[in-house]
């Protein structure tokens, strides 16, 4: 069983990998009027559009991901002004 979870925690790890590197490579940067528009419009709709989708749907992981992530950017940002 330990076996099969450090393969598994190997795969997570080229997967995040993966990732960084094709935001890196592939990502925009936002100005800070986008960010706080598209933050206010998924606080808005956030709850109607996750009770539309079942919790282990893609669109349901996702929404949610998308907003924690712009949330934490949001404090990132608040934070590097000090």
């Amino acid at each position: 069983m330990h076996r099969r979870e450090r393969t598994i925690a190997k795969k997570f790890e080229r997967l995040n990998v993966k990732i960084a590197a094709s935001i890196e490579k592939d990502g925009i940067n936002v100005d800070d009027v986008l960010h706080e528009d598209v933050k206010q419009v998924m606080e808005h709709y956030g709850d109607e559009i996750l009770s539309k989708h079942p919790p282990d749907s893609f669109p349901h992981i996702f929404w949610k991901q998308q907003f924690q992530s712009a949330s934490l950017s949001n404090a990132k940002m608040a934070s590097s002004d000090d």
